[in-house]
């Protein structure tokens, strides 16, 4: 992975909206950013974050998914719901929204949030404009709810019964198709043991950087080696990050999703590099090949 300047991350945030609270009465973006901001720089204050290394000097993640539909989360909701697993001290990331308990409730399913459970509020905004909610999503731990291997196994039966309809429907319409069949992700786990490790780049100076090789991490199921003196600048920066005031008395409300949109970015673009190099390379073998059968062949 490269090592990106500080004009990567300036140009990174250019499109960045106003991030002042907009004065009106029902909560707007900018509330839910600031909870979240200050949830996230709590934790390193006391160091407590579980993007800090343990004392094997290893950030040993397994990323936070969706139990409804077997994906991981990306971005600043998957950087909060580790949180929110680190604060429960739950065995797993696993994740379901107050909707889908409810859902599973109305179709018979006998689960519920246990009482004096706090789920998560992670608002999906308008990029243009943070203020602006599209959707307002509560997010339970399992461990936060009651008879949860029934709300399970309510998700795996949707999921398997989603895919055999996909399956039936491209069988059906496309017959003589040549696709490459799927898996049923109602049997994949996340909960599989980090195998190998990867190294924090020794060139890493700001937070954005740090995140996104945690992502990287967590994508590639592997644990991070970070050095202690990489964590506390790494938590240093941070903490400062989350607490600067874009003018005086004005505390930057969106600070923790700027951090969590570069950093995913900055992953998301790196691995584009890779992937490109590794197929220019194959490419590159392949044309060899070809140049040295038309030889022959002559």
């Amino acid at each position: 992975m490269r090592t990106a300047t500080l004009n990567d991350l300036s140009r990174s945030l250019k499109v960045t909206p106003p991030m002042q609270f907009d004065g009106r009465r029902e909560k707007s973006g900018y509330h839910y950013l600031r909870m979240l901001g200050d949830k996230f720089r709590e934790s390193l204050e006391c160091a407590a974050s579980p993007f800090l290394p343990d004392s094997h000097n290893l950030v040993d993640l397994k990323p936070a998914y969706d139990v409804y539909s077997n994906t991981k989360f990306t971005g600043l909701t998957q950087l909060m719901l580790l949180e929110k697993q680190s604060e429960l001290k739950a065995p797993a990331a696993a994740f379901v929204s107050y909707e889908i308990v409810m859902k599973a409730r109305k179709e018979g399913v006998a689960c519920e949030v246990r009482k004096g459970s706090k789920g998560l509020v992670i608002p999906v905004v308008d990029e243009k404009d943070w203020s602006k909610i599209i959707l307002r999503n509560t997010w339970y731990n399992l461990s936060q709810i009651d008879n949860s291997e029934a709300l399970v196994d309510f998700c795996k039966d949707r999921m398997t019964e989603k895919y055999v309809r996909s399956l039936r429907f491209n069988s059906s319409n496309y017959p003589s198709s040549q696709y490459r069949r799927t898996k049923n992700p109602a049997v994949f786990s996340f909960d599989r043991p980090n195998r190998g490790i990867t190294v924090l780049n020794p060139k890493t100076e700001e937070p954005f950087q740090y995140i996104a090789q945690v992502f990287n991490a967590l994508d590639s199921g592997k644990k991070l080696l970070v050095r202690p003196d990489q964590a506390e600048a790494f938590r240093r920066k941070t903490i400062g990050l989350l607490s600067a005031e874009y003018r005086p008395g004005c505390l930057d409300v969106c600070a923790v999703k700027k951090l969590a949109n570069s950093a995913y970015k900055f992953y998301r673009d790196n691995k584009g590099i890779s992937v490109k190099r590794e197929t220019s390379a194959c490419e590159r073998k392949k044309a060899t090949v070809k140049k040295y059968i038309y030889t022959r062949e002559r």
